[in-house]
C-alpha cells in the first residue's frame, strides 16, 4: 500500500488531489491524508511515515517566512 500526504492551504486544491489520487489507485491499495494546518502536517511527520508527499510550494515559503519573523 502506498501513503500519500498532502498539504495545501487551499481545500478546493486538496479536494482535486484526493479525485486525482482515487482515479490513479482504483484498486483502493492506498491511504490519503489532507492536510491545510502546518502544525498539524508536521505533528504527524513524527509519528507517520509516508511514501509520497504532495506540497503546496507557496504555502510553504510563506510559513518559512512567517517562521524566521518569529526568530527576531
Amino acid at each position: 500500500m502506498i501513503r500519500i500526504a498532502t498539504l495545501d492551504d487551499e481545500t478546493q486544491w486538496l479536494t482535486t488531489e484526493r479525485i486525482i489520487t482515487e482515479q490513479c489507485f482504483e484498486s483502493g491499495d492506498y491511504s490519503f491524508s489532507a492536510y491545510n494546518d502546518v502544525d498539524k502536517f508536521l505533528l504527524e511527520l513524527k509519528y507517520k511515515e509516508n511514501d509520497l508527499y504532495l506540497l503546496d510550494m507557496e504555502f510553504l515559503l510563506f510559513f518559512c517566512h512567517y517562521l524566521q519573523s518569529q526568530k527576531h
